[in-house]
């Protein structure tokens, strides 16, 4: 008669390899996860920036004046400043617009490219008008 009271070793090393490659896969999602959220956040972010930049420009557009609208783009190193008729309006990124003048007499197509540290970037196509 056998003595069969208890666990063998090959049936402990049996059940921690099964639960060693059940965390595994676990931590696997985990971290897949965590990177895949923090892209997400990043290109949110440079959206809403993107966003908050045409905004901007939209608004000074649509007032009645005669002047042209000037962006500037400051770098004092990193992170890059953008400037609206000397009023700093972003940072923290690097701005890459061929249109630094803006006229308001017709209509104005714009576009500007914006990269984060983190390498997500945001390219903004857009024109701006005024209904006469």
């Amino acid at each position: 008669m056998k003595n069969e009271r208890g666990i063998s070793l090959m049936e402990i090393l049996a059940a921690l390899a099964i639960v060693g490659i059940i965390m595994a896969l676990a931590v696997s999602v985990f971290v897949n996860g965590s990177k895949a959220s923090v892209r997400s956040t990043a290109n949110q972010r440079i959206q809403q920036e993107a966003n908050y930049i045409v905004e901007a420009i939209r608004s000074e557009y649509l007032k009645n004046s005669k002047e042209p609208i000037k962006l500037e783009i400051k770098s004092g190193g990193n992170p890059e400043f953008l400037f609206l008729n000397g009023n700093k309006i972003s940072e923290g990124y690097d701005y890459n617009s061929t249109t630094l003048s803006i006229e308001r007499v017709q209509d104005v197509k714009f576009s500007m490219e914006l990269t984060s540290n983190q390498g997500s970037q945001h390219k903004i196509n857009t024109t701006f008008s005024k209904l006469r």
